[in-house]
């Protein structure tokens, strides 16, 4: 189970008015296009809820089963970071006055199918409703499967949104992204990818091979990647080379 990411939702679901939902909005997501490889749903903050969802048989499920658990069928490889990036975009959705922001977060990462397979899907979530306050109080999201394509094993993200300092907001969610790896972790990953030796790292830094071997793990392990290529695609990406 996404714990982590429950946990979260269930936090934040007092610090956002509920919104009613009316007919016309119901019939404003029936008549939102979306293809056979996509499923569309609105999740409801305060009410910490999907409210509405369409086309989940795409990863197998009816639509009564596509529930918000549906966070803990995300890859374990990929876990951590989607729980990043996502509670780094909603915080700022329900944390600030939202009028005339138009934005869309957009992720790709693996998601389990309900027969145990996985899904390569690219997420695209932007607001719907906003409270009283001006809050981010329900989104809407359009998932796509992408399996087609040969994407890297990695978690890729963006966020836009108008009249937003889009290198402040990226510089956050990448110094989120960094606390997942310890200070070590971090030093050691400009070695691991200008494809230094363990042996090397180790006499640089005067601890053991095994040492050295034991933290390359972990870093990939949390970042997802196979290889030192995604390591260098990745680390550029969120800044930490």
């Amino acid at each position: 189970m996404n714990s982590e990411l429950l946990n979260f939702f269930r936090k934040i679901k007092g610090d956002v008015n509920p919104v009613d939902f009316s007919s016309d909005d119901i019939q404003k997501f029936d008549a939102i296009p979306i293809l056979n490889t996509q499923c569309l749903y609105v999740y409801d903050f305060p009410r910490n809820k999907i409210v509405y969802c369409r086309n989940t048989h795409v990863l197998g499920f009816n639509n009564e089963e596509f529930t918000i658990d549906h966070s803990s069928n995300y890859h374990p490889d990929d876990r951590v970071l989607v729980n990043v990036v996502t509670q780094s975009s909603v915080k700022h959705g329900v944390e600030h006055n939202m009028m005339n922001h138009n934005c869309c977060l957009e992720l790709t990462f693996r998601l389990k199918r309900k027969d145990g397979t996985y899904a390569q899907v690219l997420k695209q979530t932007t607001i719907y409703h906003l409270d009283d306050n001006q809050r981010m109080s329900t989104n809407i999201t359009i998932l796509s499967d992408i399996s087609f394509i040969q994407t890297p094993g990695y978690v890729n993200w963006s966020f836009k949104m108008n009249n937003l300092n889009s290198d402040f907001f990226e510089d956050k969610i990448c110094g989120d992204i960094k606390n997942i790896f310890s200070k070590k972790e971090l030093e050691l990953i400009p070695c691991f990818v200008r494809g230094a030796s363990s042996k090397e790292i180790a006499d640089q830094f005067f601890i053991s091979k095994h040492t050295v071997d034991t933290h390359r793990r972990n870093i990939k392990s949390k970042s997802g990647c196979k290889s030192m290529y995604d390591l260098l695609t990745f680390s550029s990406r969120n800044k930490l080379i």
